[in-house]
């Protein structure tokens, strides 16, 4: 008696069955623990910071340019020029009352490029710095807000005949800029880590050259919100369990199921024996569907397979095989005149006896 094995649309959908049982319980497990007290976090603080750098080109008389001064973003003469005036301004606004401390200062640095042949981008060769605004430091405990604002007035042509200098006594071609920029750091008194702002403000302004523009550089406003945990993550007990428990029964499941799934056959006895001879002498066998009627022949039953290969060898006749109970028992039948030879496999014989 054959042994019923299922269809193969019934394997595939118990397997799958089993495949979103798994899912469903490792998505329960996920979900049991709660992954959004990031999203759940409330803002204790918010400050907010506002720049700006705005200058003035004060002129020398002349009889070219009428007024005594040019505004922001205008081409310059050099020859022209008296002072720089630039002015730095900085705006800090809080939520609440924080007991801050904040430090600025305003330094300048002459920067001296020159290209050396070899290589395509510029070297820095000299730099000279200055201090116009010493580092200040200052305390707030009972106000929100507060505001920086320095003025620093630039003797340009000071700036520019130390580059003039520098250019003749080594008769060395620079480039060069004057680089003033004022730095600020806000940060809380009573928890650094909590509260911490860096800002800068950037001048580039160009020397020796006839004609120039003047860069600026900065943030014109910026905010920062900080967050306070509103929650600790917790798990959900109810989903914890019951996607524990799928989970075990659908790895159960899998194994219990896994040959029947995949209609892998057992390892036995009779499976080995005849996996080795079909493997060796499927050459010479042919695998039926209905078993030999052997009512007509006479039956000689052969004790060993190797005896059924020399029969064949001998009447060139090829060997058939029939498996009477699925992965149990089956037979070896060669027919020749009236004579049946047989020679039954199963578990309680190898296939070499």
């Amino acid at each position: 008696m054959k042994k019923r094995v299922l269809k193969k649309w019934v394997r595939i959908a118990i397997f799958f069955a089993i495949i979103a049982v798994f899912i469903v319980s490792c998505n329960l497990i996920i979900k049991s623990v709660n992954w959004n007290t990031k999203k759940n976090k409330e803002i204790e603080y918010t400050y907010h910071v506002g720049q700006n750098l705005d200058y003035v080109v004060n002129l020398y008389k002349n009889s070219f340019i009428e007024e005594d001064h040019l505004g922001k973003n205008e081409t310059y003469i050099a020859d022209l020029i008296s002072t720089i005036v630039p002015t730095f301004t900085y705006n800090y606004s809080g939520t609440t009352v924080e007991p801050l401390i904040y430090k600025y200062s305003i330094l300048g640095t002459i920067y001296g490029d020159y290209k050396l042949d070899e290589e395509n981008s510029k070297s820095k060769v000299w730099t000279k710095k200055y201090t116009f605004v010493e580092s200040t430091s200052k305390e707030l405990t009972d106000t929100s807000q507060f505001t920086i604002k320095e003025k620093v007035s630039l003797d340009f042509h000071n700036y520019d005949g130390e580059v003039t200098t520098f250019r003749k006594e080594l008769k060395l071609p620079i480039n060069a800029n004057l680089i003033v920029k004022m730095a600020v750091t806000v940060q809380s008194k009573n928890n650094p880590s909590k509260i911490y702002d860096s800002s800068e403000q950037v001048l580039t302004i160009p020397l020796n050259q006839q004609a120039f523009k003047i860069n600026a550089e900065y943030v014109e406003t910026k905010n920062q919100n900080i967050f306070v945990n509103t929650e600790i993550e917790s798990l959900d007990y109810r989903k914890l369990t019951c996607g524990i428990i799928s989970l075990i029964c659908s790895v159960i499941l899998i194994v219990a199921l896994y040959k029947i799934i995949f209609n892998i056959p057992p390892k036995t006895l009779y499976t080995i024996g005849l996996n080795k001879i079909l493997k060796e002498y499927g050459d010479i066998i042919i695998e039926v569907i209905d078993q030999v009627d052997k009512s007509n022949y006479e039956i000689i039953l052969v004790k060993n397979f190797n005896e059924m290969v020399d029969l064949e060898e001998e009447l060139r006749i090829p060997i058939m095989f029939y498996e009477i109970e699925e992965n149990i028992k089956g037979e070896f039948t060669l027919i020749h005149n009236n004579i049946l030879y047989q020679y039954l496999l199963d578990n309680e014989k190898k296939s070499t006896d």
